[in-house]
């Protein structure tokens, strides 16, 4: 519950004195940029934007509007980053992000899905590949004409 007040003191010299608290915060924190990044056979990092500090939680699971799992982060920020871990190879997942302001109001996200990578699946680094090459005698720093 909250409550807004308003004062006049009179003194006897006859100053007033005035007072005012600040209107409560009933606005319930914007959610945009929602997205998934860094996606590997077995974790993901979710991220999203609010247009005011809020703490960060993502709900998630493996069938669309059923979240059985969910990663909080109670840091007010504007900028949110969760990292998933411990997931399944090859499994879509479903998630909504959520954001609670520090006067309790709060917003969810519609849904959002990816796919984890599969078992075997194997990310190589550039810098990998160029040694590969250079292991076969390309020349990888021979300009192309």
């Amino acid at each position: 519950m909250s409550y807004h007040f308003s004062s006049i003191l009179n003194e006897r010299i006859g100053s007033y004195y005035t007072f005012t608290t600040a209107a409560p915060d009933t606005t319930p924190p914007v959610i945009e940029n929602v997205a998934s990044s860094d996606i590997t056979k077995n974790s993901a990092t979710i991220t999203w934007d609010t247009d005011e500090i809020a703490d960060s939680l993502v709900k998630y699971g493996t069938t669309s509007g059923n979240y059985t799992d969910n990663k909080y982060d109670s840091a007010y920020v504007t900028s949110h980053s969760i990292g998933l871990t411990g997931l399944t190879a090859n499994t879509t997942y479903y998630y909504v992000v959520k954001s609670t302001d520090p006067s309790n109001n709060s917003s969810e996200s519609s849904e959002y899905s990816f796919t984890t990578l599969e078992a075997g699946a194997t990310i190589m680094h550039v810098y990998s590949i160029a040694m590969f090459l250079e292991k076969l005698g390309v020349n990888t720093h021979a300009m192309a004409e």
